[in-house]
């Protein structure tokens, strides 16, 4: 929350967004580190590797791909939600401008702002996606 509040100096918006954008990276994670294989945790305890490189070799690179997927989705529904509550209860941002622009009848510039949204959520979601292909372990 501390972080939220910093970024977005406002209480609302960054409750909204930590209610929203936390859970599936939480659910994500958790359901990855449980469905590592059963071989790959037998092995590590059968060479009896300390706890922490069991986590940090086997744990963790096996979970990658399903902490990211967590991970995309989150940013997917902060950036939709900041967006949006800008919109709504904001007096600066990219929402605020849309809906001012909206309000004025601005279309071309609201659109290039809408389209300028979407850019960077495809590329948030892209660069997260290269982390994943870069972190994913191969079996």
């Amino acid at each position: 929350m501390p972080l939220a509040l910093y970024t977005f100096r406002d209480s609302t918006i960054s409750t909204i967004f930590i209610i929203c954008a936390v859970w599936p990276m939480l659910i994500s994670t958790a359901t990855g580190t449980a469905s590592v294989r059963a071989e790959w945790l037998n092995v590590s305890r059968v060479f009896g590797v300390p706890r922490l490189e069991h986590v940090t070799r086997v744990v963790f690179p096996a979970s990658v791909p399903m902490i990211l997927s967590g991970m995309r989705i989150s940013i997917r529904i902060a950036w939709f939600v900041i967006v949006a509550a800008e919109m709504v209860g904001a007096q600066s941002g990219i929402g605020y401008f849309i809906w001012n622009e909206w309000n004025n009848l601005q279309i071309a510039s609201m659109i290039v702002a809408i389209v300028l949204v979407g850019g960077i959520g495809l590329a948030l979601d892209v660069i997260l996606k290269r982390i994943g292909e870069r972190l994913s372990f191969r079996e």
